[in-house]
């Protein structure tokens, strides 16, 4: 059920930019084919914010010739299934860690020197999160601790009778060991 509410809403989205393009860019197409590309955003988070821009990449054909027509053809490898949603959280979790710890950073700026700064991270949804990726996620944008950062422990609340606390300051440090 969800995922039809969810695929209507992509689709009310998605219909008034296509009409759009249809209207004010179709009519000056010159007859053949030609490659299209329609970008989002596709509303808002949860939390007010754009969303990722997605990209749709069409075909259209255009014939004056006989019964004018215009035949659009999605034909790029957008994956809409679970599994490619679940591969768009992956690539793009890196930077969404980047933007959480940026946010809070400055918070921390003005203790840095004369107390340990910590900064303690915690997914507050049942995604499959574990202190091994979310350790490579920092390293990856960082290349170590953030610099108004001593430390960064990581809150495992994904089971709440069993709440975990992982210091990730020795695996970020190993991760950067490995990579030099």
């Amino acid at each position: 059920m969800a995922i039809r509410k969810d695929a209507a809403r992509i689709r009310g989205l998605l219909e008034p930019k296509v009409e759009s393009w249809i209207t004010a860019d179709a009519t000056n197409l010159p007859d053949g084919d030609h490659p299209i590309r329609l970008t989002g955003p596709w509303g808002k988070s949860r939390k007010g914010k754009s969303r990722t821009n997605l990209e749709l990449n069409f075909k259209a054909g255009k014939s004056s010739t006989g019964i004018p027509e215009l035949v659009l053809v999605r034909f790029d490898d957008t994956d809409f299934s679970f599994l490619g949603t679940i591969n768009d959280i992956i690539r793009s979790f890196p930077q969404n860690v980047k933007e959480a710890v940026d946010s809070k950073s400055p918070k921390l700026r003005q203790y840095k020197g004369h107390l340990t700064t910590v900064l303690l991270l915690e997914i507050d949804d049942n995604s499959p999160m574990d202190k091994d990726i979310l350790a490579n996620a920092i390293v990856d944008q960082y290349s170590g601790l953030p610099t108004d950062i001593d430390q960064v422990w990581f809150a495992d609340t994904s089971l709440v009778w069993d709440v975990e606390f992982h210091d990730l300051g020795p695996l970020i440090q190993y991760r950067v060991n490995q990579s030099s």
